[in-house]
């Protein structure tokens, strides 16, 4: 941009002419988007006031104040709202943010989202910190579960994994944890609850007592946790005692996974890539060997053959 003062130098026409007011421009005028401005014409295209001496951004050839440029066409911050420039960052969500909240902020501690700020408020659960999207489909109550834990009990169902009436209890992380001979610290969030009869050493009778879930999980992990726990509730009631740790939660991983990829939905489809990713030696190795004997035999597959030989396929 090119200021002057005095009369503009000749044209061939005669006098510029001012882009802004279509006059004759006579003493301080300026140069640019290759055109003359009287100072007061030549103004932002975002707040409309003339620019000034402190330069300009152009884009589709229009003239913007920095600011204005910044507020109007900067991507802005997905957790505060602000304009961003410079380096920012991108959550696995897609979702583009300040850099300084990845260190400032905490994690959802079921979907990942950062916690806090303008957009995103946070709430304490015995499962971890919980964003606002996570909270509205939280499971709390039996009438809440009751539902879709059927929803869960049907889909399985069609695929000839039938249970006996098997009670779901909503509970408390400490209960929880008192249920399992195997914690898994705060990534625990169901147990299938199972009562052994035993005659000198030998198993006479499995009792399924009941399945138990974490009270307030989001309505998918909800769904994922208990299609993981039918599997285990399934084993016992066919019998199949004799698989390994990670052969059996491999089995109920995937028809967690299976549940999940019912379905097209960015949760789900979070929540399935998150189980198929895990590093887990037991959960997450335990259901790629399981994925892959699926993609041998397919779940019926896999199914007949615990059915008949109380062990999975070789």
């Amino acid at each position: 941009m090119a200021f002057f003062r005095g009369a503009p130098p000749p044209v061939r026409a005669g006098q510029p002419v001012c882009a802004g007011c279509g006059k004759e421009i006579s003493g301080q005028y300026i140069q640019a988007l290759n055109q003359n401005w009287h100072p007061q014409h030549f103004l932002c295209g975002g707040c409309k006031k003339p620019i000034g001496e402190d330069g300009f951004i152009e884009k589709n050839n229009l003239a913007y104040h920095r600011q204005c440029h910044l507020n109007l066409f900067a991507p802005r911050c997905f957790y505060c709202g602000k304009p961003m420039e410079g380096s920012f960052l991108k959550d696995i969500w897609g979702n583009e943010f300040c850099s300084f909240h990845g260190e400032e902020l905490k994690q959802c501690a079921y979907c990942s989202r950062l916690v806090d700020g303008r957009r995103i408020t946070g709430r304490a659960t015995e499962g971890g910190l919980q964003c606002s999207f996570c909270r509205p489909t939280a499971v709390d109550t039996p009438k809440d579960a009751a539902p879709l834990y059927d929803e869960i009990l049907r889909w399985a169902a069609s695929r000839t994994i039938v249970i006996p009436a098997v009670p779901l209890q909503l509970t408390d992380l400490q209960t929880l944890r008192s249920y399992s001979s195997e914690p898994r610290g705060d990534r625990t969030f169901g147990t299938t609850r199972t009562r052994t009869t035993s005659t000198s050493g030998v198993i006479v009778e499995i009792k399924i007592e009941g399945i138990a879930i974490l009270r307030g999980l989001p309505r998918i992990l909800f769904g994922a946790v208990a299609a993981h726990e039918v599997g285990h509730a399934w084993l016992r009631a066919m019998g199949i005692d004799g698989l390994k740790p990670i052969e059996e939660e491999g089995f109920c991983e995937l028809l967690g996974y299976s549940w999940l990829r019912e379905a097209d939905s960015p949760e789900r489809a979070f929540y399935a890539e998150r189980l198929a990713n895990n590093t887990d030696p037991i959960y997450g190795n335990g259901f790629r060997h399981l994925r892959g004997l699926c993609g041998i035999h397919g779940l019926s597959g896999l199914l007949n053959h615990l059915k008949v030989h109380k062990r999975l396929p070789a």
